[in-house]
């Protein structure tokens, strides 16, 4: 059975960290990368709501590391620049451990946020 990338992104964004590892057994050719209709991939979601397990098994599976958004008020937002924003240090590091690109506008982010929070030293 071939899952929809839209059944991957609500397990996520629920935090649902078997439900996603089941969907990833069950369905291999899952595309990972699928959109929702804000244009936020499973990785956006769960970097945005720090499921760190989660990031873990989705990065496992080759999901994309720097992909951007497409559409809405948050274009161009990769999930990193959404951990920064929603003050999730630890998958802040996770990502970028992983690989992710620290492009300007995500230092920006990840600055902003490491003074408004006193967590800068």
């Amino acid at each position: 059975m071939q899952l929809h990338p839209d059944e991957l992104i609500e397990v996520v964004k629920m935090g649902n960290v078997s439900a996603v590892r089941g969907m990833l057994a069950q369905d291999t050719a899952l595309h990972l990368n699928g959109r929702d209709e804000k244009g936020w991939t499973a990785l956006h979601h769960a970097a945005r709501n720090g499921h760190q397990e989660i990031i873990k098994v989705l990065l496992s599976c080759s999901a994309s590391v720097d992909c951007s958004t497409a559409g809405g008020g948050t274009s161009g937002a990769t999930p990193l620049m959404l951990a920064a924003n929603f003050a999730h240090s630890a998958v802040c590091r996770q990502l970028l451990e992983a690989g992710a690109s620290l492009s300007r506008e995500a230092q920006r982010l990840c600055m902003e946020w490491c003074h408004s929070y006193d967590h800068c030293t």
